[in-house]
């Protein structure tokens, strides 16, 4: 795929129900994200194409909230102020790995850093978003707000 290409992948479908089709891709489509790099293999972390019947519970989210409600989460304003950072793409990319990894030392595997230097950049987005990744149910909390951020800012591919 070309550099910044994403893709969405419905289920399968008879040919008389794409439109169901079309909407499953659509929906998948906002959660993919643009390919870093134009060969394979991709990852599963690096999400360039996803496939809904993977995306459980998650397909109801892009469905159901809109932008406007999304805005008013706070872990996705505190997200968004972390965006506004230096470096601060290559941050939430860091949250993100970090929020879908059992460890630190593996999300510093998968993102080629020390994993002292992924603890720095977790320890300053916690000042931020007001909450410790180590508390009970933190990294899901971060992968929601990270989910509907990704879902907010991609309502124009709906």
């Amino acid at each position: 795929m070309p550099t910044g290409t994403r893709v969405g992948i419905a289920s399968p479908h008879p040919a008389a129900s794409l439109p169901a089709a079309w909407r499953e891709a659509s929906i998948a489509l906002r959660y993919a994200l643009p390919s870093r790099r134009d060969h394979p293999p991709y990852s599963l972390d690096e999400a360039v194409a996803v496939r809904y019947p993977d995306l459980g519970g998650f397909g109801a989210l892009a469905e159901r909230m809109p932008p406007e409600a999304i805005n008013e989460v706070a872990d996705v304003r505190a997200l968004d102020e972390l965006a506004g950072e230096s470096a601060g793409e290559e941050l939430l990319r860091t949250l993100e790995v970090v929020a879908s990894t059992e460890s630190m030392r593996r999300a510093a595997t998968i993102l080629h850093l020390h994993h002292n230097s992924v603890a720095h950049r977790v320890t300053r987005a916690e000042k931020v978003l007001g909450f410790t990744l180590a508390e009970p149910y933190a990294r899901s909390r971060l992968m929601l707000a990270l989910v509907l951020r990704r879902l907010r800012d991609s309502a124009d591919l709906a």
